[in-house]
Order: C-alpha cells, then structure tokens, then sequence
C-alpha cells in the first residue's frame, strides 16, 4: 500500500485516526513499508486502542473529540512538535475527506514532512498546504452559505407574517364595504 514511498525514509510516524477500520491495516502496512520507523497515534480523547498486534511508541490525545478549535490547534502544535515527523498519515471514514477540517489540522500541527491521507476506499492522497486552505474555505463558505439562507428565510418569515397582520384588517373592511345590503 505505502511501497511507492519508501523513499521517503520515514523514522518518525504519526497516524491520526479518524477512521476506525483502517486503523490497524495501515498501521501493519506502514510497518511493512518503515520497519524501523517509531509509530504514534494521535486519537481523539477517551478512545480505547485495543487492536491486536498493533505496537505504538507513543499515543496523543485531541483536548476536545467532534470540536474544531483553533486554540485546540496552537496546544497540539506545543504536543506534537516534539519528536519531529517525517510522515503523517490521516485516516478518513469518507472517500472525499470532507468534514475532516480538525484532523487535517492536527496533521499540520505536527509538521511532518509530508502529509498522506488514506480514504474509505483505501485510496492514498497526498495532501499539500494547498489542500488544507481549500477545505477551510469550502468549510467557511458551507457556513457562510448556512448563515445567509437563515437570515434570508426569517426575513421572509416577518414579511409574509407582517403581510398576514396587515391583510387581515383589509380583507375584513373590503367585506364590509362590498356587503350587499338586505333588505
């Protein structure tokens, strides 16, 4: 799985796990691959690593599991900046990685020397810079896009409720002035 990149000479790994059934797998073909690489995990807090035959050095911590925090970003960068990584590898639930913004932010916490994703479908991404800015606009623009459609919707709210409040005195005195007289 990882044999294209052997060149990288990897020492020093961090899996961050997102991804719970690919967590052993690629720890085993990362071990293939970087025999005498030290393996960490980063996982998210309270998580029980109870795979069998998987060895790891050293296992982090996120501060806060599910939420996205910047400052969260700035305490991972003091925990993770010691040892250095050659590699960092995030696992993904997803084929896409989307909604992923938190573990692609611990992934450049680390500063690894190269950042690799592995999807759903066991497919390898290499991830760039560029490839963390892009979801942090896609994440802000989703947002964005969330904010405008509720101010938009209770805008209208008030007006058709304002149009009810004002119509129905009108309807009311257009009846009284179209009533035909009995008699």
């Amino acid at each position: 799985m990882f044999s294209g990149y052997q060149q990288l000479n990897a020492q020093n790994i961090l899996v961050i796990r997102s991804s719970t059934h690919l967590f052993s797998m690629v720890i085993h073909e990362l071990r293939k691959t970087f025999p005498s690489a030290r393996m960490s995990c980063l996982v998210t807090k309270d998580t029980v690593l109870s795979e069998e035959g998987v060895s790891l050095e050293q296992v982090f911590e996120t501060p806060h599991p599910g939420a996205f925090r910047w400052r969260d970003i700035a305490t991972m960068k003091k925990t993770l900046s010691s040892p250095s990584f050659d590699l960092a590898v995030v696992l993904y639930n997803s084929e896409k990685g989307y909604g992923y913004l938190n573990i692609d932010a611990y992934a450049g916490a680390a500063r690894p020397h190269i950042i690799l994703s592995v999807d759903s479908k066991k497919r390898i991404h290499c991830m760039s810079q560029g490839t963390f800015i892009f979801k942090c606009c896609h994440r802000t623009i989703d947002f964005l896009w969330s904010m405008l459609n509720t101010v938009v919707t209770v805008i209208v709210f008030i007006i058709i409720f304002l149009g009810m409040i004002v119509a129905m005195p009108l309807v009311a005195l257009n009846r009284r002035l179209h009533q035909v007289p009995e008699g």
